[in-house]
């Protein structure tokens, strides 16, 4: 092959690869990302296909179910936007702060119109038995199926490469 040949062929393989490794390390599309708490690792992730989502669980001390909903804003932070329960017992609200609404229908309590801000959502992977999920564009996700019980989490709205996707686990 001439000398010629060869350098334009190099420098096509060279450009391809560091094209390839731009494109690996370029963040691209939203995130909600769960990162441990414990060691501040990538644990889980999926893909943000709507900016509302529900965090649904099984309250760990009156084992009733919770729903709650929230809101991704353009600055990547959350706001809670309502909350569902069937109890008053320890750790639920029992009226709306100003400006929400508390509504009763079919035996569940609701506070809707909420607009409470949150930077990170912090949840604990409780070692219970029970239902704890993610619901993004009507897909649940069974947390407890990625993430280790009795560990810490933030949940927050992050870009993600492939790089990083790769450290982490995709919630399925």
């Amino acid at each position: 092959m001439k000398p010629q040949k060869q350098r334009i062929i190099i420098l096509i393989a060279f450009i391809s690869f560091l094209l390839g490794l731009f494109a690996a390390v370029l963040p691209h599309g939203k995130y909600l990302v769960f990162i441990s708490n414990e060691d501040d690792a990538l644990s889980g992730y999926v893909k943000l296909q709507s900016n509302e989502f529900q965090v649904k669980y099984i309250h760990s001390i009156h084992l009733t179910e919770v729903i709650e909903s929230l809101e991704v804003l353009p600055d990547a932070s959350l706001m809670m936007t309502e909350v569902e329960y069937s109890d008053f017992a320890v750790g639920m609200p029992s009226n709306a702060n100003e400006g929400e609404e508390f509504v009763q229908e079919d035996g569940k309590y609701f506070i809707r119109n909420m607009t409470t801000l949150l930077p990170e959502y912090r949840m604990f992977v409780g070692d219970i038995d029970e239902a704890l999920l993610l619901s993004v564009a009507g897909v649940d996700y069974d947390l407890k199926k990625t993430l280790s019980r009795g560990t810490s989490y933030t949940l927050s709205i992050k870009q993600l490469s492939f790089l990083q996707k790769i450290q982490g686990s995709e919630l399925k």
